[in-house]
């Protein structure tokens, strides 16, 4: 499941709990604050694995060097995407 869909189930869900009717613009709000909030974890395991990466293989370094970018570069694309569904 896309990130964005696990945002508006997410916010559905709150509001549901809640049992509080939204404004779109409260809706919106909150979905872009859980939105957010995920993204940020994706980044913070991605930096935890690219870490653990290069610890794990001193000796494979240039690998550890090659895995954490492609890493990167995933996550750029995953955060670049998310953008354009603002």
């Amino acid at each position: 499941m896309e990130i964005n869909a696990q945002a508006t189930e997410m916010t559905e869900t709150i509001f549901e709990i809640l049992e509080v009717a939204p404004s779109e613009e409260q809706f919106r709000q909150v979905r872009r604050l859980i939105e957010h909030e995920l993204v940020e974890r994706v980044r913070e395991t991605e930096e935890r694995h690219a870490k653990v990466t290069k610890e794990c293989c001193p000796a494979d370094e240039d690998l550890a060097h090659k895995i954490a970018r492609a890493i990167r570069k995933s996550n750029t694309a995953l955060i670049a995407n998310l953008g354009s569904l603002r």
